[in-house]
């Protein structure tokens, strides 16, 4: 799809990854409480808002024309991806009335969201929801490698998306369960407020973890680079936590990718 050019396609769910728009709406099911239940879901509406500022980020920094639109699925969760029942592998992509103009760390995001973390979408058991490294580190080197079309801008943002789409996932979750589950379909009457807080609980993952994400995505992007030019040792780019990016001596980048070279994440 990356060949296919924006400007003809119609926006089949306008406003998809409006995060602002999404809190807005989270703001007015607090405010009116048709079914009563804010009072159980006061510490996730707090929670919600206490990061609403993040939600523009990816849509201002479009708007700046820092990132440019793309023609993107816009919804790439590993449920929409068919896999072989036999050997596992992937087969195609499905569930496509949402590919329409969008950002393409929209997509990455999603795909954060729901293949780094094995637990179910409602588990009730907080303790099993973090974002599990390796899986993240398998799923950014194989992005990487495919999406070569990326702006640096683009893949320096990877990782905020992750987070802001399982932020936003989230608020969305929580406005349906404040309004009666008029969206999403449930099975216990508290299951979207249990999805909610899966998501929330992500996020929170993601932020703690956000550093060592952040490093791998930079250690990833110049290995892929590497392998484009058939190189395979190259000076890696290391962000140091709270300043620039520097150039390190030159590394084994296959080394660098199973852990011999990779920095450590910054103690909080």
């Amino acid at each position: 799809m990356r060949t296919c050019r924006v400007t003809p396609l119609h926006e089949t769910i306008p406003g998809f990854h409006d995060t602002p728009s999404r809190f807005a709406a989270l703001e007015r099911a607090t405010q009116a409480d048709p079914r009563r239940r804010t009072a159980e879901a006061r510490r996730e509406i707090e929670c919600a808002f206490l990061h609403r500022s993040l939600a523009g980020v990816l849509l201002d920094l479009h708007k700046a024309g820092e990132i440019p639109e793309r023609v993107v699925h816009n919804d790439a969760k590993i449920s929409n991806v068919l896999f072989d029942g036999t050997t596992g592998a992937a087969l195609c992509v499905v569930d496509l009335d949402t590919v329409m103009p969008g950002l393409a760390v929209y997509d990455f995001g999603d795909m954060v969201r729901s293949m780094t973390c094995p637990a179910a979408e409602d588990e009730t058991d907080l303790s099993r929801v973090e974002v599990q490294m390796p899986l993240f580190e398998a799923l950014a080197r194989g992005y990487l490698e495919a999406a070569t079309f990326l702006t640096p801008a683009e893949r320096v943002h990877l990782v905020t998306a992750g987070k802001l789409i399982t932020l936003e996932q989230g608020v969305r979750f929580l406005t349906d369960f404040l309004n009666g589950d008029t969206y999403y379909r449930t099975q216990r009457s508290s299951q979207n407020l249990d999805r909610c807080r899966t998501q929330f609980k992500l996020a929170e993952s993601i932020i703690q973890n956000e550093a060592q994400m952040v490093r791998f995505v930079d250690i990833a992007s110049v290995f892929c680079t590497a392998r484009l030019r058939n190189v395979h040792s190259w000076p890696t780019m290391i962000r140091p936590a709270g300043g620039r990016s520097t150039r390190s001596r030159s590394v084994n980048l296959d080394a660098a990718l199973t852990g011999a070279d990779r920095p450590r994440p910054a103690r909080s």
